[in-house]
């Protein structure tokens, strides 16, 4: 038991953070009242923050890199389970970045229609056990008549869920009259 310094009560360890710098290696200050002091003072504590990170540095990044070292292994493992529970948002966002970077995403798009196209291409897959990927039915940047001529919008209305085979067999080909039929 120890007692905290501001709230003047008498609690487990485990109730108060590390501080090295300390005889008994706690904080005086229970989680709680630091919680309370933090929420509180949002913006002094971000300032002190941001100021003790470009003050030490190079402590900061040690101290982070071997955290890392340590925990590798877990950290991969978070990373993994995270990445596989939240597929179709990743997917969502690689394509958004992708397509930003050809600059074909207009102001009008409903971001969640396209999330939702990026959904619904996962539950496929799942469903039928077969990869399926959400297709521009215009191409972002496609070939018609052998030349880059075509420039698709990264929008709803230009997305389509396709299996990947089918995908992957209409390459990056734009046939103004329907689909290419080899």
């Amino acid at each position: 038991m120890k007692r905290c310094c501001t709230c003047k009560l008498d609690k487990p360890l485990d109730r108060f953070g590390k501080d090295r710098s300390k005889k008994d290696g706690l904080q005086v200050q229970c989680k709680d009242c630091n919680k309370t002091y933090r929420d509180a003072n949002k913006e002094r504590a971000a300032q002190y923050s941001k100021r003790y990170h470009a003050e030490n540095f190079d402590l900061v990044s040690a101290h982070k890199r071997k955290h890392y070292e340590t925990n590798i292994e877990s950290i991969r493992e978070n990373r993994r389970a995270y990445f596989a529970a939240n597929r179709s948002a990743f997917n969502a966002r690689f394509a958004k970045r992708r397509a930003a970077q050809r600059q074909a995403i207009p102001g009008w798009a409903d971001q969640t229609k396209i999330a939702l196209a990026y959904e619904e291409a996962q539950f496929a897959t799942e469903f039928f056990g077969v990869p399926f990927h959400v297709d521009h039915i215009i191409p972002i940047k496609g070939v018609f008549r052998g030349k880059h001529v075509v420039c698709g919008l990264h929008w709803e209305g230009n997305l389509q869920v396709l299996s990947s085979a089918e995908n992957l067999r209409k390459k990056n080909i734009w046939w103004p009259d329907g689909p290419m039929c080899n």
